[in-house]
This record gives structure tokens, C-alpha cells and sequence, in this order.
């Protein structure tokens, strides 16, 4: 391994909170893990106040920390919103680390190459803050990769926290993406040693991240040892007294898994639909099993396509009765109902309605096309709402910008991906203005059309 900086991580204070942890501090890592503390697809103006004044208080109680600070950033969905927030504090706090990370941090995907030179900066004046070193190997990873650099930074890193491993996600990550083999038989060595002897850690995470981990520093040779050993840490996490948590089993199953064990994943499954029949996990497990017994038929066969989605609609409307406001189980009925002849007007606007009822209160997913377009092509199919039509394909056009958008102007994506992402979003702007076209003639509005069309009056 590339020779360590020796030493081991020094407390430097920022107006008065220490900062230069090897990992995010527990206190701070549940406060940040909290739902409120959490962004949500769809927010109306209390519940981002709410989540604002969440990370006011929590600075208050811990002022200028880098990860709620960080956190906080990371909310906002716009980079030169990124930008001008961090710019602003840095000139409130100039010279501060904490400041001057943020400020070169908010740069990353905008102007990359900046913000590594002022991260750079940032190392020279203040060497003995880890966090520095990994900020700077995430930043030389996607198209700006420089593997030797990258592994010189954890260099870094490992060298200030050799006596207390970091169990954070991207610490060990950035060990899987980039290091070494040392870097890789080190960090693993270490994570287990911390596992083994620190009775205060009780999360699950780690451990699956200590399994991959070793599958990817052992040869394949080894892996079948790898997976005996793994195992018999599964054997030994079947006595704990958190056994019967629904995310303790669900832990259980990943590492199953991760072994191979397919017998003791679906010997789990059925205990969860057991003890948690209500839970989030017995629905995705009651989905899966039902879409491994009915695979995904294609479009080419009409009639076998009408028979899968009514055995679907059955089931899922079956599921619907122990999980009423599940978005995405009302989208799978929306869909079912709208590839059935039998189907009428009045079905398809009760389906949408209890979606779109369920998917605005709390719903975290989008699709590409997105379910604006499919709700319109119902409505001019059937003749109902098309004046609701055009406000539809404008909110589906808006879905595509925020899936794709953040990743057409991020310098750190390749030109061959943005072109593809952008192609993406000129398909669904024709398939758009094919909507509106159709939609205006049913409507015997010939000038609108036009106007899609650019056509003069």
C-alpha cells in the first residue's frame, strides 16, 4: 500500500464542535436519519418549512456542523441554488474549513475540476481532516477518474483513521470502487476487527458491507471459504434477540443471499409474511412471488397480454386491500384496467382519481414514459376530462426534466450518456405533442394544434 500519513485523527475545533471525525458522530448520524430530516418527491410549502426549521434546530444544537451543513446542501435540487447558499456562508465564515469545504463541495458536478483544485486548497491548509480525503476521492471518480489519486486520498484517509475504521458508506464504498488490493485486505481486516469487538455497534448495514467487502478482496478462489464464514455469522445473528425484527430478517435475507442460499431466503419470506403480514417487506414479497410465477408476457400477443393483466388486476387489487394507499399498487391497477377492452370511461377516472389521490401524498418514484402520458391517452381514448389533458403532458414533461435533468448538466456524466438522457426527453416531448394533437382534435381546437405543430393560423 502507498505509504500511510502516519498518526491518528486530531479533534479540531470550529467555533467550538469538533468536527474531524473519521465518521459521521451517532448523534448526528440519527438526526439526519430521521423521516423529517428527509426529502420528499412532492413537498407542499408546511413540509418544507417543517424540514427547514428540522435543520435549523439541529444546528443550533450542534452549530456549524460539516454533515448537517452538508445534509442541508444536499437538499437542494438546483446546483447554482447549491452554489450561491454555500458561497454566501463562506463569506459569513472566511477561512473556516467547514465553509470552504461546502463551498467547494456545491461545485462538484457544475464545475468539478474547480472544486477539486479549491478541495486541494482546503487539504494544504488543514491536512488533518479525514473528511477532506475522501470528499477528494469521491470528486475523482465517474468521468473525472484518476484511480492513483483517488487511492492516494484514502491513502490519506486510512492513514489519519487507522484506529478507528469508518463504517460510513462512502469511506467503504470508495474502497470497493477504487482501492487497491491493500486498501481492499486492509479495510476489510478492520471492519471486521471493529465489528467483532465494539459491543456499542448494533447496526446491520456495516455487515453487509464488511460481506461485499471480502468477496471483493478475496480471490475466487476463496469465495467459497468467504461464503462458509458468512455463514456462520447468519447462524450466530439466528439467536439474536432482535430476530423477529421485520428489518432484522430482511438483513438476515441479504446475507443469505449474498451466500447463495436460496432455501433460507424463502424460509425467511414466509416468516415475514408470518409475523408482518402488514409490513412493507411482506408487500414486495407477496409482488415478487407473484411476478415470478407470471413473467412479463411483451406486447406482441394481444390476447395473451389481456390474460396477464387481468390475472394482475386480481391480484393487485387483492393486495390493495391490506395496503389501500400504496401508489404504486393503484398505478398497477390504472394499468391492467387500461389494456382490458371491457374497461369503461367511468373505471378508468375512479382508477386515476385513487391513484393520483395516493400518489401526490407521499409517493417517491417516477417512470419513464412517465403516468401523466398514460392517464392522457386513457382520457382521449375514452372521451373524458380532455381539458384536463394538456396541464397532464405539461407535468409529464416536467417529471422527465426532474428524472433526467440533474444528469444532463452534471460535468462528471460522459457526453455519450447526456446525449442518450436527452434523446430520452425529446422522445417523450413528441410522444407529448402526439397527446396534445390528438387531444385538440377531439376537441375540434384546429389553432392549438397548429400552435403544437409551429404552424401559422
Amino acid at each position: 500500500m502507498t505509504k500511510l500519513i502516519l498518526g491518528l485523527a486530531i479533534m479540531f475545533s470550529v467555533n467550538g464542535v469538533a468536527w474531524a471525525q473519521c465518521e459521521i458522530p451517532v448523534p448526528i448520524r440519527e438526526l439526519l436519519e430521521k423521516p423529517l430530516m428527509q426529502r420528499r418527491l412532492f413537498e407542499t410549502r408546511d413540509q418544507k418549512d417543517a424540514r427547514a426549521a428540522a435543520f435549523k434546530n439541529g444546528l443550533a444544537q450542534y452549530p456549524d456542523n460539516y454533515f448537517i451543513l452538508r445534509a442541508q446542501m444536499m437538499m437542494m435540487s438546483e446546483p447554482d441554488e447549491r452554489i450561491g447558499w454555500a458561497g454566501d456562508l463562506l463569506k459569513q465564515h472566511p477561512g473556516n474549513p467547514v465553509y470552504m469545504m461546502l463551498d467547494a463541495e456545491s461545485l462538484l458536478g457544475k464545475n468539478t475540476p474547480e472544486a477539486i483544485r479549491r478541495l486541494e486548497a482546503v487539504k494544504i491548509e488543514h491536512p488533518e481532516i479525514p473528511i477532506i480525503y475522501l470528499s477528494l476521492a469521491n470528486a475523482r471518480t465517474g468521468l473525472f477518474l484518476d484511480k492513483t489519486k483517488a487511492q492516494k486520498e484514502l491513502d490519506g484517509y486510512i492513514g489519519l483513521c487507522s484506529q478507528s475504521v469508518s463504517l460510513d458508506g462512502l469511506f467503504l464504498n470508495l474502497v470497493q470502487q477504487v482501492g487497491t488490493s491493500d486498501q481492499l485486505a486492509w479495510t476489510a481486516a478492520a471492519v471486521r476487527k471493529r465489528l467483532e469487538t465494539d459491543s456499542q455497534e448494533t447496526r446491520t448495514t456495516p455487515w453487509e458491507r464488511l460481506w461485499s467487502l471480502e468477496f471483493k478482496a478475496n480471490p475466487v478462489s476463496e469465495h467459497a471459504a468467504v461464503r462458509k464464514r458468512i455463514g456462520e455469522e447468519l447462524a450466530r445473528f439466528e439467536k439474536s434477540p432482535r430476530r423477529k425484527e421485520v428489518q432484522f430478517m430482511e438483513f438476515l435475507k441479504s446475507g443469505y443471499g449474498s451466500i447463495g442460499d436460496h432455501a433460507a431466503v424463502d424460509r425467511l419470506n414466509e416468516e415475514i409474511l408470518k409475523l408482518h403480514p402488514n409490513s412493507d417487506q411482506a408487500k414486495e414479497i407477496l409482488r415478487q412471488q407473484w411476478s415470478d410465477k407470471h413473467p412479463w408476457p411483451g406486447q406482441k400477443d394481444k390476447v395473451t397480454l389481456e390474460a396477464y393483466s387481468r390475472a394482475s388486476l386480481v391480484a393487485a387489487r387483492e393486495l390493495l386491500k391490506r395496503w389501500p394507499d400504496d401508489s404504486m399498487i393503484l398505478s398497477t391497477i390504472f394499468t391492467d384496467l387500461s389494456r382490458l377492452p371491457e374497461t369503461t370511461a367511468p373505471s378508468i377516472a375512479a382508477a386515476v382519481d385513487a391513484f393520483l389521490a395516493a400518489y401526490q401524498k407521499g409517493a417517491s418514484w417516477l417512470q419513464s414514459p412517465p403516468m401523466e402520458f398514460s392517464i392522457a391517452e386513457q382520457y382521449i381514448k375514452h372521451k373524458i376530462r380532455l381539458l384536463q389533458v394538456p396541464s397532464l403532458v405539461k407535468r409529464g414533461n416536467e417529471s422527465m426534466i426532474r428524472m433526467y435533468g440533474p444528469n444532463l448538466t452534471d460535468d462528471r456524466i460522459d457526453t455519450e450518456m447526456r446525449n442518450r438522457l436527452r434523446d430520452s426527453i425529446d422522445d417523450m416531448r413528441i410522444e407529448g405533442a402526439h397527446l396534445l394533437l390528438d387531444c385538440y382534435a377531439a376537441i375540434k381546437q384546429p389553432q392549438r394544434a397548429r400552435d403544437v405543430l409551429g404552424e401559422p393560423g
